[in-house]
């Protein structure tokens, strides 16, 4: 009996290590909706964070999509249900290259499918202060501070379920063609909003520099969590 509860003992302890490393180890969940942004225990200097804005753009003006309070080190933003058309694009617009073929995936769905293509808007959720001035952008991902080797999370919106798989051909642009550029896909998009997930790989050789991106609906392995990155020194 004595070694009974002994062995019971061990195994509650082991246990108790277990959940510990796991809860502790700040890798946030995987959501189950995507369209909810449930941003926790945001790392950098977030004293002076406000509010934070889902904005739509490449440069400003730029539209606002979705609003959050910034509370207890992080927000929780709902996306709305629907999208404007003028928000969208076709779905290669982002994933292929310029000058790229979409054809060179393989593609399953309405061929037409348009969506609110990842980092459209300014990277990232953008935070402001209190007089509603844009002080940083907060990330989620992996390693989102290395800049020839990260994995960052986009929430994006699609109008049709669409799977995209493959690789495009290598692209080259610059003199001598130095910067090439090739993106791989492994998405499984259902109509609505999705979270995907983009790794970037620079390498240089010399004087010649590739770039891959890879885009997927899993997430990849590695420790993913959420970022403040300012835009200005305090």
């Amino acid at each position: 009996m004595k070694t009974t509860f002994l062995q019971l003992g061990i195994l509650l302890a082991m246990s108790i290590i277990v959940v510990g490393f796991t809860s502790c180890n700040g890798d946030e969940p995987i959501p189950t909706d995507s369209s909810v942004i449930r941003a926790t225990n945001v790392v950098g200097n977030t004293n002076e964070i406000a509010f934070v804005r889902n904005l739509h753009g490449g440069r400003p003006p730029w539209q606002t999509i979705a609003e959050a309070p910034f509370q207890n080190n992080g927000f929780t933003m709902q996306l709305p249900e629907t999208l404007p058309n003028h928000f969208l694009t076709h779905i290669s617009d982002g994933l292929v290259p310029f000058g790229g073929n979409f054809l060179d995936f393989t593609i399953t769905g309405n061929i037409e499918t348009r969506w609110l293509r990842p980092f459209d808007f300014a990277p990232g959720f953008t935070a402001f202060d209190k007089d509603g001035v844009s002080i940083g952008s907060i990330f989620f991902g992996r390693d989102i501070e290395n800049y020839d080797d990260n994995t960052i999370a986009s929430w994006v919106y699609v109008t049709d379920d669409i799977i995209i798989a493959g690789e495009t051909d290598v692209v080259c642009y610059g003199l001598s063609n130095s910067l090439c550029i090739q993106n791989f896909a492994n998405l499984n998009l259902n109509k609505g909003w999705n979270l995907i997930y983009v790794h970037r790989l620079s390498v240089t050789n010399g004087d010649n520099i590739k770039i891959t991106h890879t885009f997927t609906s899993q997430r990849p392995s590695g420790k993913f969590s959420w970022s403040f990155i300012p835009t200005r020194l305090n």
